[in-house]
């Protein structure tokens, strides 16, 4: 996984990247797990290719995000690595 960005500054958004995944079906296999995410270039385009992306992930957190909330994203993504390893 490479996180984009200084997530530890911005607590509310993580932007990442899985090697060999594209970002639209990371999204699927996490929408098949009840996990919403966005994906794509989020509008940020000229930003993703100074980064040398085309795409990205993008987990949102709030408030009232839960334990077993990044749970699920954990476990949905370790799916991810298993179905494309």
């Amino acid at each position: 996984m490479r996180l984009l960005g200084a997530p530890r500054e911005r607590i509310g958004v993580i932007s990442f990247t899985l090697e060999g995944v594209h970002p639209h079906d990371v999204g699927t296999i996490l929408d098949q797990e009840g996990i919403a995410v966005r994906t794509g270039h989020l509008c940020a385009q000229p930003l993703l290719k100074r980064l040398g992306e085309t795409a990205v992930v993008r987990a949102s957190l709030a408030a009232y995000s839960r334990r077993e909330d990044l749970d699920a994203l954990a476990a949905g993504l370790r799916k991810v690595r298993e179905t494309f390893a």
